[in-house]
């Protein structure tokens, strides 16, 4: 295994990258220490070593810093564009189930998950010429779509989760224009998702919290990172309260036009 490795710049410096917390930044140059040649490493020592949880790998996962399998082994996405190995001296990955389960998008330079993995293309990354590569990629995925296969085995697309509709909910009960494509708030959702919660739960906690706390000084707390934090199964266990919340009080908070306007959850 090399024992140097390389970060390129325009990958820390980009704006998805920036916006990271300090310790998922910190986790990612880790696991790109010590991943083996073809980037993929196992986080678990790591996180036991140097400290760290599982919330700033899902940070990373979200934003498709890396990718993560049932395992738990994770891949870094732009592997090979912050290293460029001889390939010669590439000692192969041991996780071979996991590369099976990926592909190299000769255009963009990073790793993606596969839908119906054929196990020849393990062979594919580091061991055939690059033409007769994307000859053999370009097989499978045709293969893939003539079958209509949506049986995509990576961890961070194996769930659908609903963001918007969630958000949208939460919108709808409080008045509120919240957004379902903020990092933090989508971290805190999966992290529930992960938990085994689902659509219909995150409802019923916003339907307890939002009877409870509307008509009081408690209803600025109405808002994704209270909700869907780590309180979320104690909201969710909780008797429904019943403060008689109209849809005036709620009107009061609303921008009915733009709502109507803007809100996706109008059909």
């Amino acid at each position: 295994m090399a024992r140097k490795r390389m970060f390129d710049s325009e990958i820390i410096n980009r704006d998805d990258f920036l916006e990271l917390s300090l310790e998922a930044k910190a986790i990612y140059f880790l696991l790109g220490i010590f991943a083996d040649d073809e980037g993929f490493i196992s986080p678990k020592k790591i996180l036991k070593l140097y400290g760290g949880n599982d919330s700033m790998l899902d940070e990373l996962i979200e934003s498709k810093f890396i990718i993560q399998f049932k395992s738990g082994v994770v891949l870094i996405t732009d592997w090979n564009i912050n290293n460029y190995l001889n390939q010669k001296r590439i000692r192969e990955t041991i996780y071979t189930s996991e590369k099976q389960q990926i592909k190299y998008d000769e255009n963009t330079h990073k790793y993606i998950c596969l839908t119906n993995v054929n196990n020849n293309l393990n062979k594919g990354l580091t061991n055939v010429k690059p033409e007769e590569k994307r000859i053999e990629e370009s097989r499978l995925e045709d293969n893939s779509i003539e079958e209509n296969s949506l049986n995509i085995i990576c961890l961070d697309t194996q769930d659908y989760i609903p963001y918007e509709e969630i958000i949208n909910y939460l919108n709808l009960k409080t008045g509120y224009n919240y957004r379902s494509d903020i990092s933090k708030t989508r971290k805190l959702i999966q992290s529930r998702w992960k938990e085994g919660f689902k659509l219909d739960d995150f409802k019923n906690v916003i339907d307890k919290k939002t009877n409870e706390w509307f008509n009081t000084d408690m209803k600025k707390y109405l808002r994704p990172e209270t909700l869907f934090g780590t309180k979320f199964e104690g909201y969710l266990n909780q008797d429904l309260a019943n403060n008689n919340i109209t849809t005036k009080d709620i009107a009061k908070y609303i921008d009915w036009n733009s709502y109507i306007n803007e809100s996706s959850w109008i059909y």
